[in-house]
């Protein structure tokens, strides 16, 4: 069994361990345990996302928050709302989406089942294309124009703040 398969589980047991116990989640790194997590740990995706690809230090963001846009139709699907999947990640053995505990994991997920595979210098797009990341034909078309709508709001705001 991979070791992300094993970290997820992991993840996901002591989850539920400490949701049994009633106890916020607490993040253990080596051997000291810190009380205050991320800000993202009580977010929605929406909010959070962001933050969370630098936290986990995914590589193009950008382009990972835009499929996260599009694979959960802005956060609305059943397969966000219901299983914490944010990528549409799919379980073929089983034939189902796989179900997360927060919406965090799947962002690990996506980092070590897809990202994984991504060899640089090559193009991300093409990547993802290669890969068979999704059925339809036109998924990168669609994905640059979420990137570039997103970056062009973010200069707009920037803006606005700057003549306020």
């Amino acid at each position: 069994i991979p070791w992300s398969i094993i970290t997820i589980l992991l993840c996901q047991i002591k989850g539920i361990l400490l949701q049994q116990a009633n106890k916020p989640p607490i993040i253990e790194v080596a051997d000291t345990i810190i009380n205050e997590q991320p800000k993202f740990f009580s977010q929605t995706p929406k909010e959070g996302l962001e933050e969370a690809l630098s936290y986990y230090n995914l590589e193009y963001k950008d382009i990972v928050y835009a499929q996260a846009v599009l694979e959960t139709g802005h956060f609305t699907s059943r397969v966000c709302l219901e299983y914490n999947n944010l990528f549409g990640l799919y379980d073929s053995k089983n034939k189902d989406y796989y179900k997360f505990n927060h919406w965090s994991e799947s962002v690990i997920a996506y980092k070590e089942w897809i990202q994984k595979k991504y060899q640089p210098p090559n193009n991300y797009y093409t990547f993802l294309r290669e890969i068979n990341y999704a059925e339809e034909k036109n998924y990168t078309r669609i994905l640059k124009e979420i990137v570039k709508n997103r970056k062009d709001d973010k200069r707009r705001h920037t803006e606005r703040d700057s003549f306020a």
